[in-house]
């Protein structure tokens, strides 16, 4: 592997375990359009379009704990803004019962806010070394394995 591949590497590795942290940081370190929990619904609805499955409020409850009235919220705030829709299912039965799907401006939403925290992150990373940062990865590694 030639260095720029292995710090391509090494970048995208510290970025995968970053997102734990977003929250914790300074408001200046974290401005963003989307609040954390838009955010990680958006990437629910995103990583589940990609395997087809359909997705429920209440999927999207059983996915990030949130209580269904947040749910509710959050999914109210998404489609006010126009990055998500709520689409019924066709079941006789039950009427309440829809499906949430991300919309082509949900997408690019959430292309963008990725782009900025990648970009955000990487400026802090900067004050590190390249052995900083490999001991860095290696250590929140360990920590994620313990959350996990």
């Amino acid at each position: 592997m030639l260095a720029s591949q292995a710090a391509e590497k090494l970048i995208e590795e510290i970025y995968s375990t970053f997102y734990f942290m977003v929250p914790r940081l300074p408001s200046r370190l974290s401005k963003k359009r989307l609040s954390e929990s838009q955010f990680s619904t958006l990437l629910i609805l995103i990583n589940r379009k990609k395997e087809g499955e359909k997705i429920t409020p209440k999927k999207i409850q059983e996915k990030t704990t949130y209580s269904s009235p947040i749910v509710t919220r959050i999914l109210d705030n998404l489609e006010e803004k126009k990055l998500i829709e709520r689409i019924p299912y066709s079941f006789p039965t039950d009427k309440r019962k829809v499906e949430v799907k991300i919309t082509s401006a949900g997408i690019e939403a959430l292309s963008k806010e990725k782009n900025e925290r990648k970009k955000r992150f990487e400026e802090i990373m900067s004050i590190l070394s390249g052995q900083e940062r490999r001991a860095f990865v290696t250590i929140w590694q360990k920590i994620v394995r313990v959350i996990d």
